[in-house]
C-alpha cells in the first residue's frame, strides 16, 4: 500500500513513506521536519529514480555501465549508503565487467587518464570483456574506439583472431538490430579486414554475415 508521492518532471511515483525514509537519510530528515505526503525532486532523471526505487523494493540494483554514474550521484545526494556501496563494489572489482564500467564511468566523468587505463585493461582482457553482457550496453562511439585500438600495433594487443572482433561487432549490432543496424558501417569499418587470413575473410563474406560486410564502402 502506498502513502507517498514523488514527482520527477512529468512522472509520478507512488511509494511507501516508511520504505523511502528507511533507505534515504536525506528524505528521512526532511520528512521528520515537514508534514507532507508529496515531494518534487529535481536534478534526477525519472529512469534513475526508477532504478533507486526498484532497489528499495527488491534490494536488487539494476544498473548498467551507462547509467551507474547517474545512479551513484543520485544515491549520494539522497544519502542512500547501500546503493553507493554496491556501485563502489562494482568499480573496485577486477573482473572483466568492471573494466567496462570503469571505462564508461571515467569517460562520463572526463577522467582521461583513468579512461585510457581502463581501455588498456579491456584490450588486455578482450575475449573475456566481449563475453560480458555489459559489452552490449556500450555506445557506438565506445565500440568504435575499442575496435580501432584493437587493430593498432601500438596497444600491444594480443588477439587470437580478428575474425573474433568481427563477430563481436555483429553481436553488438544484433543485440538491438532495429536501432543499431544504422551503425553497421561505422562498427565494421573499425574491423581490420586486411589483417585477416583468407579463411577468415571467406567466413566474413559468407551467409549470414555477408550482409554486414556488403554495405561497407569500397
Amino acid at each position: 500500500m502506498t502513502d507517498f508521492v514523488i514527482k520527477v518532471e512529468d512522472y509520478v511515483f507512488h511509494v511507501q513513506r516508511d520504505l523511502i525514509t528507511y533507505y534515504s537519510v536525506v528524505l528521512r530528515e526532511f520528512l521528520n521536519k515537514n508534514a507532507t505526503n508529496k515531494i518534487t525532486m529535481i536534478n534526477v532523471e525519472p529512469e534513475v529514480l526508477k532504478i533507486i526505487l526498484h532497489y528499495m523494493y527488491t534490494t536488487h540494483l539494476k544498473v548498467n555501465c551507462q547509467n551507474m554514474v547517474e545512479v551513484y550521484t543520485a544515491a549520494e545526494n539522497l544519502r542512500i549508503k547501500e546503493i553507493m556501496a554496491k556501485c563502489i563494489q562494482i568499480m573496485r572489482s577486477s573482473d572483466p565487467r568492471a573494466h567496462i564500467y570503469k571505462y564508461t564511468a571515467s569517460g562520463i566523468l572526463g577522467l582521461d587518464c583513468a579512461r585510457y587505463d581502463s581501455l588498456l585493461m579491456i584490450l588486455r582482457n578482450f575475449e573475456e570483456c566481449i563475453a560480458e553482457k555489459e559489452f552490449l550496453n556500450l555506445e557506438v562511439e565506445q565500440i568504435c574506439e575499442i575496435f580501432t585500438a584493437v587493430g593498432l600495433d601500438t596497444t600491444n594487443m594480443k588477439i587470437k583472431s580478428f575474425y573474433d572482433l568481427f563477430l563481436a561487432g555483429l553481436k553488438w549490432i544484433d543485440f538491438s538490430q532495429t536501432e543499431r543496424l544504422q551503425y553497421a558501417v561505422s562498427v565494421m569499418g573499425c574491423v581490420p579486414f586486411k589483417r585477416m587470413s583468407n579463411q577468415e575473410l571467406h567466413q566474413c563474406f559468407s551467409p549470414p554475415f555477408a550482409k554486414y560486410v556488403a554495405i561497407l564502402p569500397g
